[in-house]
């Protein structure tokens, strides 16, 4: 009975490997701004959860240096020496049909998220695995 689940830079939906349920979530277009987005966009693409391979159970990383699964939301970030944040926007397509707009806007406390953002690397004690979310509800695609 849940929808995202969250474990420090990991978030998951409740599909695929990740969970009996049928959450989708989709990457929007880089020029979608999270604050005008009322309906989820037509012809996104759906991913349910596949960070396992089926055949051989080997995990399928997100190509970052630290190797984490390759997750439906995991293009939320970017890491060199610090977690940044992509601003990507995503719509999440929950089992009971319902659609929710969705951003991470931050990893670490604001001031430090901020740091790693424009810096590229963040001071200590820098507020890690306090992910900040925005969400909303938003109408169906038109078609």
């Amino acid at each position: 009975a849940w929808d995202v689940a969250f474990r420090r830079f990991v978030i998951r939906v409740n599909s695929g490997v990740a969970g009996p349920s049928c959450v989708a979530a989709a990457r929007t277009a880089p020029s979608v701004d999270y604050d005008t987005l009322t309906s989820a966009p037509d012809g996104l693409q759906y991913r349910e959860e596949q960070y396992y391979s089926v055949d051989t159970c080997d995990l399928v990383t997100d190509g970052t240096p630290i190797g984490a699964p390759a997750t439906a939301l995991a293009s939320f970030w970017r890491f060199d020496m610090c977690v940044q944040m992509t601003g990507n926007v995503y719509v999440i397509a929950l089992a009971d049909g319902r659609y929710v707009k969705f951003q991470v806007v931050g990893y670490y406390a604001p001031d430090r998220q901020i740091e790693c953002d424009e810096t590229g690397s963040v001071g200590q004690p820098s507020g890690s695995g306090n992910v900040r979310v925005r969400w909303a509800w938003i109408d169906p695609p038109a078609s």
